[in-house]
């Protein structure tokens, strides 16, 4: 595939009940993007998916049972990329739609070369809230192979025993799993000058950066939400088994 698709992607761990201001920005895009797809992916549309099990063995299983809803976010993402293409946004990701309309059609335009394509902030920072994929992707597969080992592993310990066992969700399926692949650590400032990264992870796996703060806010829409008012996943994941019994 030569072009990305015009795929805008969501994600909501229940399809009813999202808060209005997460709505509005959703239809925020929809009025910039009446030519893409903008889709609010829900645990319901990742159970659809009829290849999933078949090609990531038992992922499907362990995603059902996860009781942290950052965990199910960040898997299925990267799942719904892997399989349909486009672009990704968390909820709270505002687009600087008064400075440029049509800054997703320049961003597909400027990578189209790339399979995947990962954002980053102007600190060097690498992060998953936005992250662009052709369908297929070999990164993703890998990634995703890579989360269904460090969950299965996690699975196995909390059937052993009752109590709570530590765990760390930015590396089970965060964006920890891409630092691996990537290889980030091997980067030098000289590369991080580019947003096409000269390094064989890079150029192996066919991926690029863009500076999200070009095109987006983070963290400008209703981030103090947490679900059913519960604490954040970051605390939450400190006292929490991560899967249902």
């Amino acid at each position: 595939m030569t072009q990305f698709p015009k795929n805008i992607f969501f994600y909501w761990d229940y399809s009813t009940n999202i808060p209005t201001h997460f709505i509005d920005n959703i239809d925020s895009f929809k009025n910039n993007y009446n030519d893409f797809t903008i889709e609010i992916i829900n645990d319901d549309k990742i159970n659809s998916i009829t290849e999933l099990n078949s090609i990531f063995p038992n992922l499907l299983m362990l995603y059902n049972k996860l009781n942290i809803y950052a965990a199910k976010s960040d898997i299925a993402r990267l799942v719904y990329l892997y399989f349909y293409g486009g672009i990704y946004l968390d909820t709270h990701i505002e687009h600087v739609f008064k400075y440029n309309g049509n800054n997703f059609y320049k961003l597909f335009n400027k990578y189209e070369l790339f399979d995947f394509v990962i954002a980053r902030d102007d600190n060097g920072t690498f992060n998953c809230s936005s992250i662009i994929s052709k369908p297929r992707c070999n990164l993703l597969y890998d990634v995703i192979k890579n989360i269904n080992c460090n969950l299965n592993n996690h699975y196995n310990l909390e059937k052993t025993s009752n109590l709570y066992i530590k765990y760390d969700i930015l590396s089970l399926t965060g964006s920890a799993n891409f630092y691996i692949f990537l290889e980030f650590y091997k980067l030098t400032n000289e590369m991080n000058k580019s947003d096409i990264i000269n390094s064989e992870k890079f150029k192996n796996y066919n991926t690029a950066f863009f500076s999200y703060t070009n095109y987006l806010n983070y963290y400008k829409v209703y981030y103090e939400f947490n679900h059913e008012n519960a604490k954040h996943w970051s605390e939450q994941q400190k006292v929490k088994r991560l899967f249902t019994d």
